[in-house]
């Protein structure tokens, strides 16, 4: 049980106008900026869009208070709900699990109110993030190693709890929380069972408020921009990406009430990490994500979203991150950026309207939040490797197990121990998919093979030594097939090993999720 300053209710009084301020709704909000830049588009990209009638526009959140962000809203939803509530008031400590945009609109608001804060982030953290809200906030940084203790947090609430602080947890996990064992969300739900009532989660990924005020304040929005060019027959498109997909339910909710000839188009990363967004299979546990699927079952709309899944999505993201930091120099008028979100639903939309050969559309880019706070992106050294002979399927996977005793090592590509109710849980994963017995089957953690050192160069990757030795003693040329969730970590451990010679290796193509999926 952690125990807490007593802060009396007389503590509003130098917030007071704060909190009125999230009583009286959303009518202090500036409204978005929302501009029509199909011209833009021809400039920079060739493409010449009249012909076939389609409109694009692009939201941009960055007029908002509270860092100006898609999740500023949702931060902002979150709280106003808490405080109507009565479970958030001057003391409380809230925890809350973030990539990075609505930790920072949280850490201003709850500022603003006079409550301390914890966030629960992933080590791979933009650089960026971390300066503002050391420099806003006074923000401190606790590193934890052992996802199972939640101690020297408690031990860092015990030194500052008579003063509201702001305090950054960095976690060995993905850029996007997620509910696994090891993943943010999971620690920020430890972190409040262990706080014995001390602790308020908040939960973007669950709470009601995230969709709803997306409903009522981004939704109208966008009608209002374009509602004249819908009147006059045109369907229209949205395009955004994900993370706890309570922006593209409250969309969906929306359409829905006011039966809209309208379809979201979701631009999802596959095989890599991208900063706030979710691959699919992560996707399909997200909450919201369930109830669009439903939403989309039952209001006799079945073509209401559609998921684009983009393979090597940072090299894409840095691809348009450089076409237009190009271009800036040469026009300032031309301005197309925004976070790696932003940037992947950009790709998405200029690929979707060009291959489905859209027309008489309107089509809106939701740019989620802007690019100042990141650095420029990076491919992943996965999207370096072009040798598609180490590569096998599913069939050829059976065959070696059958005819040739082949062993499967699966890397886990987060860089923390694996509780062992997670890896009795794979292993029977494992086991169900080559439908074979737990002998022929390895676990092997990322950071027991590779040495990273932070490197994105594929030239500056090693292999550990004492992997290689444990795995050249045990394997005398019987083939393995390296298996991780998506297909690139094992590809380039196994690209690895072919450069050592090591001839008998293989990567499971698309990986163990593909599989499970089928």
């Amino acid at each position: 049980m952690v125990t807490f300053a007593d802060q009396s209710s007389t503590e509003f009084a130098p917030i007071f106008r704060d909190i009125e301020e999230f009583k009286v709704g959303l009518s202090f909000f500036p409204p978005l900026v929302i501009r029509e830049v199909a011209g833009m588009l021809n400039e920079v990209f060739k493409l010449d869009y009249s012909s076939r009638e389609i409109s694009v526009h692009v939201v941009h959140f960055s007029g908002l208070p509270y860092y100006g962000t898609a999740k500023s809203l949702t931060a902002y939803g979150m709280v106003r709900e808490a405080l109507k509530r009565g479970v958030l008031k001057p003391g409380s400590v809230v925890v809350e699990p973030t990539s990075g945009n609505t930790g920072l609109a949280l850490a201003d608001i709850l500022h603003r109110l006079g409550a301390s804060f914890i966030m629960v982030v992933s080590r791979k953290i933009s650089e960026g993030f971390e300066a503002e809200l050391s420099r806003r906030f006074a923000a401190k940084t606790i590193e934890v190693d052992n996802l199972l203790s939640t101690e020297p947090v408690f031990e860092f609430v015990r030194q500052h709890r008579d003063t509201p602080f702001t305090l950054v947890v960095k976690l060995p996990t993905n850029y996007c929380p997620t509910d696994e064992p090891t993943g943010a969300i999971a620690y920020a739900k430890k972190l409040v069972n262990d706080g014995g009532g001390g602790l308020v989660m908040l939960d973007q990924y669950t709470n009601n408020a995230n969709p709803e005020i997306h409903r009522d304040f981004t939704a109208p929005s966008i009608l209002r921009a374009v509602e004249q060019r819908l009147k006059g027959g045109r369907r229209l498109y949205v395009f955004l990406s994900g993370g706890t997909f309570g922006t593209a339910l409250g969309l969906a909710q929306f359409i829905v009430e006011h039966n809209l000839d309208a379809k979201l188009v979701l631009a999802l990363p596959r095989g890599e990490d991208v900063f706030g967004v979710v691959d699919l299979d992560n996707a399909k546990r997200r909450k919201f994500f369930k109830e669009l699927q439903a939403l989309a079952r039952h209001s006799g709309k079945p073509e209401l979203f559609e998921v684009v899944e983009l393979d090597s999505p940072m090299e894409k993201i840095s691809r348009v991150w450089d076409i237009n930091q190009k271009l800036k120099t040469i026009d300032t008028r031309i301005d197309l950026s925004g976070g790696y979100s932003s940037m992947l639903v950009l790709w998405c939309a200029l690929n979707y309207i060009t291959q489905r050969g859209l027309r008489s559309a309107e089509c809106v880019l939701l740019f989620h939040d802007s690019s100042k706070m990141y650095s420029a992106p990076r491919p992943s050294p996965i999207t370096q490797l072009k040798d598609e002979s180490i590569i096998v399927d599913k069939l050829e996977a059976d065959r070696m197990l059958r005819e040739a005793n082949a062993r499967i090592v699966y890397v886990d590509p987060i860089p923390a121990p694996m509780p062992e109710d997670a890896k009795d849980k794979l292993r029977s994963q494992l086991e169900k998919a080559f439908s074979t017995g737990g002998d022929v089957f390895d676990i092997k953690n990322i950071e027991d093979v590779l040495n990273l050192d932070g490197s994105l160069s594929l030239d500056e990757i090693r292999l550990r030594p004492e992997f290689v030795d444990n795995l050249l003693q045990a394997s005398a040329k019987r083939p393995i097939v390296f298996v991780c969730p998506h297909g690139g970590t094992s590809r380039l451990v196994v690209s690895k090993l072919r450069g050592m010679g090591v001839d008998w290796a293989y990567s499971l193509k698309g990986g163990l999720q593909t599989i499970l999926q089928e």
